[in-house]
């Protein structure tokens, strides 16, 4: 289960590091939200540091399932502050389990 995971490196501000879908690089995160969204499947809204998308899109916020993620990583690496447009009551999601 990644839920204590996710929820530790978003109240502790840590980055992570996870494989996602068929991306052949890593993909590095500030992790911001984490809970059920719209369509009732886990899901994390980050801020992409580090990794490859599908999209290209100016904007940074992804929002992650969590069923699609593996080799899911808690990095040592902090973040201070919140990125612009933070949303902590994300319109995302259904049901919030933890935000930064």
């Amino acid at each position: 289960m990644l839920q204590p995971v996710i929820c530790d490196a978003i109240r502790q501000r840590r980055l992570l590091r996870f494989r996602y879908k068929d991306h052949l690089t890593l993909t590095t995160v500030e992790p911001y939200v984490f809970g059920d969204n719209q369509k009732d499947h886990a899901a994390l809204r980050a801020w992409l540091v580090e990794g490859e998308t599908h999209s290209n899109t100016g904007k940074r916020w992804r929002m992650y399932l969590v069923d699609e993620m593996t080799n899911v990583e808690l990095l040592g690496l902090r973040f201070e502050h919140n990125q612009p447009d933070y949303q902590p009551n994300d319109e995302g999601f259904k049901h919030i389990v933890c935000r930064a």
